[in-house]
């Protein structure tokens, strides 16, 4: 399809083309275009900063990390392009949460083998003694 609307405009400067099946907005960047938007992006960056005005986050601060995103983001697109959708992966930020149990544990856990053979069972602390000296 793009060739022959290329064709067909052959004699225009520019050409305009909405481009709703380009998830990670490759397509169009290939052909050479000379501006992009990536509307849900876009739309993502506009929420978040007014998400964390919201929260709290001072104008400067929401503004600040929303800049960071845009950079960090661009540097990750360029990386893609030269390269595949996985690149600039460490660019990103991780919101990995650390698990942490619901209720104290009952009793101390243990650590088991592939046989479930228990390998150390887990004590308390044993106290120091102080340092020589101290």
């Amino acid at each position: 399809m793009m060739p022959a609307l290329l064709a067909a405009r052959a004699n225009q400067r520019r050409i305009r083309i909405w481009c709703a099946a380009a998830a990670f907005g490759q397509e169009p960047y290939s052909l050479g275009v000379d501006y992009q938007i990536r509307e849900t992006f876009e739309s993502a960056m506009i929420f978040g900063e007014a998400a964390l005005r919201e929260l709290g986050v001072a104008e400067e601060d929401a503004a600040e990390i929303a800049a960071d995103v845009r950079r960090r983001d661009a540097e990750r697109f360029e990386l893609q392009m030269a390269s595949d959708i996985y690149a600039g992966t460490d660019l990103l930020r991780k919101n990995t949460p650390t698990p942490t149990p619901l209720t104290k544990p009952r009793r101390a856990g243990k650590i088991f083998n592939a046989d479930g053979d228990v390998v150390v069972a887990a004590t308390s602390p044993a106290p120091t003694a102080p340092k020589p000296g101290a």
